[in-house]
C-alpha cells in the first residue's frame, strides 16, 4: 500500500477518470501521451486499436447471433455470443491491453510476458471466430456460420459477412500488434530470461509479505 501511494504521488496523484467516454461512463485513468514513453506510444496505440476491433467484433458478434435467433431459433448461438461480450471485452481490457500499457509504462519485463501469453490466447480466440466453428451453432459471425446463414436469409448473412470481416481485421491487427511489442520487448534489453527471474522474485518478495 506504501508502494502504491508513493507511486501515485511521483505521478502527481491520484488522477480523474477519463475511460472510455468521459462525462459518460468512465471507469479509469488511460492516457497514452502522458503516462506512456515516447518510444513505446505507437506499440500501446496499436495495442489499443487491437482492443477496439475486439470490442466491435463482439459487441455487432452479439447483433448478429441475436438476430440469427430470432431467424433460424439459435439460442444456444446467442447465449454463447452473450458469454463472449459479457467476457471478452473486459477480460481483452485487463488481461492484455492493460497488462501491456503497465509493462510500457514502468519498463517491466514481466509485464511483458504476461502480455504474450495472454496475447496469444486472443489471437486463436480471433482466428477460431474467424473460422466460425464451434458446438453452438451461428455463436461466432465466422466463416463457417456465414455461410450456413446465407442460405437460410440474405440480411442475416450479410450480417454475418460483416461480423468476419471484423474479425478478420481483428486477427491480422493482432498479429502485427504482437511482432510490434515483440520488437519493442527486445529493443528494450529485455529478455524472457529476465521476465522468468523477476517473475521468480516477485513471487518470494509475496510470499515473504504474506508470512509477515
Amino acid at each position: 500500500m506504501a508502494r502504491r501511494e508513493a507511486e501515485l504521488l511521483a505521478n502527481g496523484g491520484l488522477r480523474e477518470k477519463n475511460y472510455p467516454f468521459p462525462g459518460v461512463f468512465v471507469f479509469t485513468y488511460h492516457s497514452i501521451e502522458e503516462e506512456i514513453p515516447e518510444q513505446t506510444r505507437p506499440v500501446v496505440r496499436m495495442a489499443h486499436y487491437s482492443f477496439i476491433i475486439t470490442v466491435v467484433a463482439l459487441f455487432w458478434n452479439f447483433i448478429a447471433a441475436t438476430a440469427a435467433a430470432f431467424k433460424f431459433g439459435a439460442m444456444g448461438g446467442w447465449f454463447m455470443s452473450v458469454i463472449y461480450l459479457g467476457a471478452g471485452a473486459p477480460l481483452a481490457w485487463y488481461l492484455w491491453y492493460r497488462r501491456l500499457y503497465s509493462a510500457c509504462k514502468h519498463d517491466s519485463a514481466i509485464g511483458f510476458l504476461w502480455f504474450f501469453m495472454v496475447y496469444l490466447v486472443h489471437i486463436g480466440f480471433c482466428l477460431y471466430a474467424f473460422l466460425g466453428m464451434g458446438a453452438a451453432e451461428y455463436s461466432t459471425t465466422g466463416v463457417e456460420n456465414w455461410q450456413k446463414a446465407a442460405k437460410g436469409s440474405a440480411p442475416v448473412g450479410f450480417m454475418y459477412l460483416a461480423g468476419m470481416i471484423l474479425f478478420l481485421i481483428d486477427t491480422l491487427v493482432s498479429i502485427n500488434t504482437i511482432r510490434m511489442v515483440y520488437s519493442t520487448f527486445r529493443a528494450g534489453g529485455h529478455t524472457f530470461k529476465e521476465a522468468q527471474e523477476q517473475a521468480k522474485r516477485d513471487a518470494v518478495r509475496n510470499a515473504a509479505q504474506n508470512a509477515a
